[in-house]
């Protein structure tokens, strides 16, 4: 029944569109997706293609993700059990009609979590592979790099303290702009501000990435298509190497019905680690939540994300919540 109902709202909300009042949308979830190792790096912040001409806004979203993993080889390179959740602190604001700055500090939470029973009970439930979850205690957490003998922990459950990363700053310039509902295309500049101290989860380097995002109104539909590339500092990670490069992609849309809109998005990055298992192969997940905006400067988001095709390199799932508020300023006059 609970299925059946969920099918329902589903269908009524894409049926409801039609009725909708046409926009441009706000973009993709801002979802942090990203396998553990990614997180220590810059995280290009996905976006729609159009900037708002004279507004200041603020984004704050927390991204709760389970990472299970380990290698299965006969001298394991890599295990991974923890939960992580990153609390994100974005503010933005026009500084001319078609140039938009921001800056970006997150901070990152990290234990066994709770995660562990809902997905054993879902992988049941569905008899789904459990990939050897029951055969170790739940809500635990340890994560290390190297091999059973000589490894380098990077989490657990001996030190919980919360980690800052390092917070990044970024230039938007909107390349192309046709109007409201019409296609827009923006190429944005960011780069990470080292804080330094002795952990692995802030390097030492200054990244730098370039990313565009394109977005398609179509109606009461938009399409989002977002790509960057970042730069990757520190070629080591506790012994383990780093590719230079790393590509994010994402590709979505977000359908509006009123003040609800259903946002569905899939995500492909390729790999960070090098000959580490399978924490080297590309990444694939599945995100989709919902937006509500009770008012015109203020929406609420909330979402998910899955790797339901692919198992490498990404959490097993990430529940997010997301606030945006967006208010325009005083036009300069001229």
């Amino acid at each position: 029944m609970k299925h059946l109902r969920f099918l329902v709202a589903v269908l009524w909300l894409l049926s409801a569109a039609s009725t909708a009042a046409a926009s441009d949308g706000l973009g993709p979830l801002s979802v942090r997706h990203q396998g553990i190792a990614h997180l220590p790096h810059l995280w290009m912040m996905p976006r729609n293609g159009r900037i708002s001409e004279y507004c200041c806004g603020a984004f704050l979203g927390i991204s709760w993700a389970n990472h299970w993993g380990w290698d299965n080889d006969r001298e394991p390179r890599y295990f991974v059990d923890a939960e992580t959740a990153v609390l994100d602190v974005v503010g933005s604001f026009t500084i001319a009609k078609k140039c938009e700055v921001g800056l970006g500090v997150p901070v990152m939470w990290h234990g066994g979590g709770i995660l562990d029973f809902p997905i054993t009970a879902f992988h049941q439930s569905f008899g789904l592979d459990q990939s050897h979850r029951t055969m170790l205690p739940a809500q635990r957490e340890k994560v290390w790099i190297g091999s059973r003998e000589d490894h380098v922990i990077l989490l657990s459950e001996s030190d919980p303290s919360p980690i800052p990363l390092n917070p990044w700053l970024s230039t938007s310039f909107g390349l192309l702009d046709l109007g409201p509902d019409k296609p827009s295309l923006c190429l944005t500049l960011a780069g990470s501000i080292p804080l330094g101290g002795s952990t692995y989860w802030r390097p030492t380097w200054a990244e730098p990435g370039i990313g565009t995002a394109f977005s398609w109104p179509l109606g009461r539909l938009t399409m989002h298509v977002n790509g960057s590339f970042v730069w990757i500092g520190d070629r080591r990670w506790a012994g383990a190497g780093l590719r230079q490069w790393v590509v994010y992609s994402l590709a979505g849309i977000e359908v509006r019905a009123g003040r609800l809109t259903f946002i569905a998005q899939g995500h492909f990055d390729t790999p960070i680690m090098e000959q580490q298992g399978d924490m080297g192969n590309p990444g694939y997940c599945v995100t989709a939540g919902l937006r509500y905006s009770p008012l015109k400067w203020l929406a609420i988001e909330l979402g998910g994300s899955e790797n339901i095709f692919f198992f490498d390199a990404t959490p097993d799932i990430v529940v997010y919540l997301g606030i945006r508020l967006l208010h325009p300023v005083r036009k300069p006059a001229g």
